[in-house]
């Protein structure tokens, strides 16, 4: 909550800041240069490419003949491009602030309600079930307040055969990340690390609990573009380096380092990447690189290309198990030398994988006993209702 406030009334006093037009003096410049090079030597995280970006700007600051923009939305620009040329680091900003606001308290209130429109313009977009029981869904930007939103998704693609989500204009974002994650993963997976540079410490990221099931071997795809980044990048490199998720589409834009927002003087503002993700089966992360797909094709062809895939990967997820099973439980493939115990676990195990992946439904189960035993089957009538007995003594 504190950290919900702290952006509200940042976002608030950026917005009705002093005129970005404003002429700076050059002792004001100096202090917003000093403030920067404190910031990135302080916190930026990696520390020598942030003393060469101090030393570029203290060369900026002493310099008579470098000729330096003077009004405010110049100067931040300046100072964004030329720490740039040291940290190739897309995170990297400098805020250029916006006009301040003159109105009266009540234009105030209405243009509030317009800026926090368009900032939840992204989060969660087109959801639908496409042809062959695929699950879509295009997730624009990850909001924290759209953490909620995650469980009513995945209910709705419980059923789906094989899920796509498309990342293609997803900028990134926070929170619902690790939770869609988790949805993918087993429970103790540690899913990434974070180094902090400024504590000088480790934080380590696992699946978190969910409230719904678990889809831990739906065929799942996911689509990039080079605008998908931060965040919508973490989502896709994790689950594609447990060869969780593949990955169609064009290499991401290259973001893997999370920031922290600071003021600078005279009401402008920086962004400094101060952690470094880390993944534990890569031992690396995805900054400066990108996230490389699986099938690279251009982001306009990524659907049809990932439709495809999916369609024929959910005729395969639909099909295995429901024959594996048919012909463990027919009379005339049973192997007489193998164990009975044997044959009924393999048996209950796959009417259990049908049932968490909702191709058998538990009140079914009595009914399908009944219809084997009415055919003389009894072993496969006794599978149906030991697992049927199982789960309504678990019910109770």
């Amino acid at each position: 909550m504190k950290k919900i406030l702290l952006f509200s009334l940042l976002f608030c006093s950026y917005c009705f800041a002093s005129d970005e037009s404003k002429i700076l003096s050059p002792a004001q410049q100096t202090e917003i240069i000093e403030t920067l090079q404190n910031k990135l030597t302080t916190h930026y995280i990696l520390a020598d490419k942030a003393q060469e970006a101090k030393e570029l700007l203290e060369e900026l600051k002493q310099s008579t003949t470098i000729q330096k923009p003077t009004d405010k939305k110049s100067f931040a620009q300046y100072l964004q491009q030329q720490v740039q040329m040291i940290l190739n680091d897309k995170h990297f900003r400098v805020i250029v602030p916006r006009p301040r606001n003159t109105s009266s308290e009540t234009d105030i209130l209405k243009q509030h309600l317009n800026a926090l429109t368009n900032f939840r313009k992204g989060g969660f977009q087109d959801i639908q079930m496409l042809e062959g029981n695929v699950g879509y869904v295009k997730i624009d930007g990850f909001r924290g307040e759209e953490t909620h939103q995650v469980d009513g998704l995945m209910i709705y693609l419980r059923t789906a055969d094989a899920i796509i989500i498309d990342l293609r204009d997803n900028r990134g974002g926070a929170r619902p990340v690790n939770y869609l994650t988790s949805y993918f993963l087993p429970e103790g997976t540690l899913v990434g690390s974070t180094y902090h540079r400024f504590k000088d410490s480790w934080q380590s990221h696992y699946v978190d609990k969910i409230n719904g099931d678990k889809r831990l071997d739906v065929p799942l795809f996911i689509l990039t573009s080079d605008r998908t980044f931060s965040a919508a990048e973490a989502f896709t490199y994790n689950l594609q380096a447990r060869q969780r998720a593949i990955v169609v589409g064009e290499v991401t834009g290259g973001g893997a380092h999370p920031i922290q927002f600071f003021e600078l003087p005279e009401g402008l503002a920086t962004i400094v990447p101060n952690r470094r993700s880390h993944n534990p089966v890569t031992r690396t992360n995805w900054e400066g690189t990108g996230v490389k797909p699986d099938i690279n094709v251009d982001e306009e062809l990524a659907l049809n290309e990932a439709k495809a895939l999916a369609k024929t990967a959910a005729e395969q997820y639909r099909s295995t198990t429901i024959t594996e099973l048919s012909n463990l439980l027919n009379p005339e493939n049973v192997d007489k030398t193998q164990n009975k115990a044997d044959l009924e676990q393999k048996a209950q195990s796959l009417i259990e994988i049908l049932l968490q992946r909702k191709h058998l439904e538990s009140f079914m189960l009595e009914g399908f006993a009944r219809r084997y035993r009415a055919l003389g089957n009894d072993f496969a009538a006794e599978q149906f209702e030991s697992v049927d007995k199982r789960l309504n003594e678990t019910e109770y």
